[in-house]
């Protein structure tokens, strides 16, 4: 679907506004999305529903989103940001330059798990949808019924089962994103699809998921360039832009010698526009 009004359109039938539904949440377009995060259901009810943070024109303002989340778990006492939800921010990152969508098995909010199975909450299900419109390359699920429910997806995308996100270390989930996206870049450099994974934290350890060459800092580079940029070879901004973006996330998680690899084509590149 190349529309993002007519993707709403669609998803207004499903997630009417007024109803307490919130089917995902992503930085832009769900359409550029090449990851899904799926949980069993969301625990936070929101004081503004979904379509507060909708634009047909560019999808969610998640900055918007974050903030009044933040505000609102503060008005009731508790800190600004769940662990669920620090651990969710922590995974996005982690699979940087890639963008991701987090969503759930079901969009409404439920204090308990027999209340989260029981009808009419058990019939507010939009993955489905989202899975068959944006077809996501790699689905992490946590939590023992997203687990089940991705299953119906594996032959479409690589799929990652997880616990709850509170139970799994931070250190173990940027591991996992930073494999989806060696995984990516050596699917994009060979033009093959990678098989099908299915990891189980706790039984297989995040450090298999995948099994990408180990590549110099350059080729790393080289290869993001590549995938991320092809169709637009020609425009040295966009170029530079997604080079600082890659050089932000390799700051942030200590890695040297891509931020040196960023920063030397960088030079390289303020050289040749002299």
């Amino acid at each position: 679907m190349d529309s993002l009004k007519a993707f709403a359109d669609e998803l207004r039938k499903m997630a009417k506004p007024g109803e307490p539904v919130r089917p995902f949440v992503c930085d832009g377009s769900p359409l550029d999305c090449s990851v899904f995060i799926v949980g069993n259901n969301r625990a936070a009810r929101l004081a503004s529903e979904f379509w507060t943070y909708w634009d047909d024109s560019s999808g969610v303002d998640k900055a918007r989103f974050m903030s009044e989340y933040g505000d609102y778990r503060r008005s009731r006492g508790r800190p600004e940001i769940a662990h669920s939800r620090r651990a969710l921010e922590v995974l996005v990152k982690s699979c940087a330059p890639l963008r991701c969508l987090e969503t759930n098995v079901f969009g409404v909010s439920t204090d308990t798990r027999d209340e989260l199975l029981a009808a009419p909450a058990q019939g507010v299900c939009i993955l489905p949808y989202l899975v068959d419109t944006i077809k996501p390359r790699w689905i992490i699920a946590h939590g023992a019924i997203a687990g089940k429910a991705v299953s119906a997806y594996e032959a479409s995308a690589t799929i990652i089962r997880l616990p709850d996100l509170r139970k799994c270390a931070h250190a173990d989930l940027r591991r996992i994103g930073r494999r989806i996206v060696d995984s990516m870049l050596q699917e994009g450099k060979s033009g093959h699809p990678g098989a099908a994974l299915t990891a189980q934290l706790g039984n297989t350890a995040p450090d298999n998921v995948g099994n990408p060459e180990a590549d110099v800092p350059e080729r790393r580079l080289g290869d993001a360039l590549d995938m991320l940029g092809r169709g637009v070879s020609g425009d040295a901004r966009y170029r530079n832009s997604i080079v600082q973006s890659i050089l932000s996330v390799a700051r942030s998680y200590q890695d040297e010698e891509l931020a040196a690899a960023c920063e030397r084509e960088i030079e390289r590149s303020c050289l040749a526009g002299r």
